[in-house]
């Protein structure tokens, strides 16, 4: 179990770093199709004080899982996450009303959740849902995360826009909804094995969607003439 929580901490800084590239290029080229005229900057300072904190509470996990100060860690890494959400606020223009600037910034939002959860469970002594709280960060950040790749690879490496329409809507929110099912059971003991059970399908669905849209697209010629 260690061993993976390492893992999982490693796989979080990667994706905050795969992020950083993917948001640079997806959000400006959406402005550019859009005719928005301004420029997205991934700033390095809130993604490496991001990687920072989320490698800091990975590393005293693992040597000091008891010590209260994991709590504290817990919640700077979810500020710390949450804040690189502020980088979509540019000087001239508002794209928070872009579909997929919201995708992306649902994988910060889950992932800051989780940290954060985790956080406030250590010091509490009312409520043990760890184990729970961690979804928001694998089910959650990391499915989304995949989800948001996959989409932006399935639309811009078949030499199509990105677009966004009730298919891709759903992929996201649905992951979502899931995440939620499956996080807050410690509030819902009651009705927990209805939670695993239909978080786990409400989960699958986007992927089903995502080849019912994309299959087309992956295995025909790019739309826009050029070879792969």
């Amino acid at each position: 179990m260690d061993i993976l929580k390492i893992s999982l901490g490693a796989i979080v800084v990667l994706i905050l770093l795969a992020m950083r590239r993917v948001n640079m290029e997806s959000v400006n080229e959406l402005m550019e199709d859009k005719d928005i005229d301004d420029i997205y900057i991934a700033r390095p300072p809130t993604t490496n004080l991001a990687i920072f904190t989320v490698i800091l509470f990975t590393i005293v996990e693992f040597l000091y899982p008891e010590n209260s100060t994991l709590g504290w860690l817990g919640f700077a890494a979810g500020a710390a996450i949450l804040g690189i959400t502020s980088d979509y606020k540019l000087k001239d223009e508002f794209i928070l009303n872009q579909p997929f600037v919201l995708y992306y910034a649902s994988i910060f939002v889950m992932l800051s959740i989780g940290y954060t959860l985790i956080g406030w469970d250590l010091l509490n002594d009312d409520i043990y849902g760890i184990n729970h709280f961690r979804h928001f960060i694998t089910t959650g950040g990391i499915g989304l995360a995949y989800m948001m790749v996959i989409i932006t690879i399935g639309w811009i490496h078949t030499g199509r826009n990105l677009t966004s329409n009730i298919y891709t809507h759903l992929m996201v929110i649905l992951i979502i909804v899931a995440t939620f099912m499956r996080g807050l059971i410690p509030f819902f003991e009651e009705y927990s094995s209805e939670l695993y059970l239909w978080s786990a399908i409400v989960w699958t669905i986007p992927f089903l969607l995502y080849m019912k849209v994309f299959y087309r697209f992956l295995v025909t010629p790019r739309a826009d003439g050029i070879q792969g």
